[in-house]
């Protein structure tokens, strides 16, 4: 019975894998538009906690910036 239940889940992720893998790879940008009229610049990153570039959508977020000319990056999620 555990045989059978194992062979299932990995035909089930092998089968996800190519499905993935199957489509055209385009490289389209959404929002290009958008995008550019918003021209998102940094002058300097040099503090994680007030001169960073901050990324998320309000519940899994990422803080970027620079230490001894490195980037870091530091990634969290709000509620743990």
């Amino acid at each position: 019975m555990r045989l059978k239940i194992y062979r299932i889940a990995f035909l089930a992720v092998l089968l996800n894998f190519i499905c993935s893998c199957s489509g055209k790879s385009e490289n389209i940008i959404p929002f290009l538009v958008s995008l550019q009229e918003a021209n998102v610049t940094l002058s300097k990153m040099k503090d994680g906690q007030s001169e960073s570039l901050m990324l998320g959508n309000g519940d899994l977020y990422g803080i970027i910036w620079e230490k001894d000319g490195r980037p870091y990056m530091r990634i969290t999620k709000n509620d743990i």
